[in-house]
């Protein structure tokens, strides 16, 4: 049986996105209050394991609408996008006594190592690179274009520089990386538009082409979302794409007179997430509810 257990968050305002570190024992919330928050499991495996608030920062000046983990070979590393325009890129740095009998590790904070300000309308979305491809960050934007950065040097994140500007003629709402392609092939990523014309494509897919160093558009898609691993179910790989999961921000009854209403998609290395924000009445509780893929299948 699946459990869905409540996390009483303390942002001030609607929650637009979570996510799950690596490991899937770090979360990050980030919300309108333009507040990020990050949480730690406690406990895991066991029946008392919790989720404990352990950073919490203005990020932005506006709604933080994404927030993103790097791939913990690069440390940890966070990046969050925001209607006030900007990406930016955010460091744990841990802070140690090196002297006396309490010598060690005394506690972490997030330092912002460079703020990404080329576009000249809200950043809609922000996601790392598979890891094979380097430190490198592709955001999306209201104005119509993604934008790809890299940091040459994964030790000092403070220096990125802009290497590719895809403009797609369009609003976007959302970019993803195919972390499953074949390493030896071009890398892909897809675009989602909340562009409100009818015959507008919705999802498109680009392709990096090696030989004239440029990203060409492949495919127009409807919405879907690539897991981080090959040997998933057909039928759920199906499903996660179906006609039934189009409108992303759907509301649907969950617990009796609460209603949730589905922020997001995204995998887990041990499964498919959804994440809610749960409002009552016209007052919101913002906090975040966890379930599994297949609740959601039995609704």
């Amino acid at each position: 049986m699946f459990v869905a257990r409540g996390l009483e968050t303390g942002h001030k305002d609607l929650i637009h996105d979570v996510a799950f570190d690596f490991y899937g024992t770090r979360m990050a919330t980030c919300s309108s209050d333009q507040m990020v928050k990050i949480w730690e499991l406690n406990g895991e495996g066991s029946s008392v394991a919790h989720w404990n608030c352990t950073a919490s920062w203005k990020a932005h000046s506006g709604s933080v609408w994404k927030v993103t983990w790097a791939h913990p070979e690069f440390g940890q590393v966070v990046a969050t996008s925001s209607f006030d325009r900007s990406a930016a890129v955010w460091q744990e740095r841990v802070e140690k006594d090196n002297f006396g009998r309490g010598a060690g590790v005394v506690g972490t904070h997030w330092v912002k190592k460079a703020t990404l300000v080329d576009s000249r309308a809200s950043v809609t979305d922000v996601k790392f690179a598979p890891r094979h491809l380097g430190m490198v960050l592709a955001t999306c934007s209201a104005d119509g274009f993604v934008r790809i950065y890299e940091a040459p040097d994964i030790i000092h994140l403070s220096q990125w520089s802009l290497q590719y500007e895809i403009n797609v003629k369009m609003p976007l709402s959302c970019v993803s990386w195919n972390p499953t392609y074949p390493h030896q092939f071009a890398p892909i990523i897809a675009v989602g538009s909340d562009d409100s014309n009818a015959d507008a494509p919705k999802v498109l897919l680009y392709e990096f082409n090696e030989r004239n160093r440029q990203w060409n558009r492949k495919e127009s898609l409807k919405d879907i979302t690539d897991p981080p691993f090959e040997d998933v179910d057909e039928e759920e790989r199906r499903n996660s794409g179906s006609e039934r999961w189009q409108n992303a921000r759907s509301t649907t009854p969950v617990f009796g007179e609460w209603l949730g209403t589905l922020l997001a998609r995204f995998w887990r290395l041990l499964g498919m997430m959804d994440a809610f924000d749960f409002g009552k009445g016209t007052t919101w509780e913002t906090g975040v509810v966890l379930l599994p893929f297949l609740v959601m299948e039995l609704m």
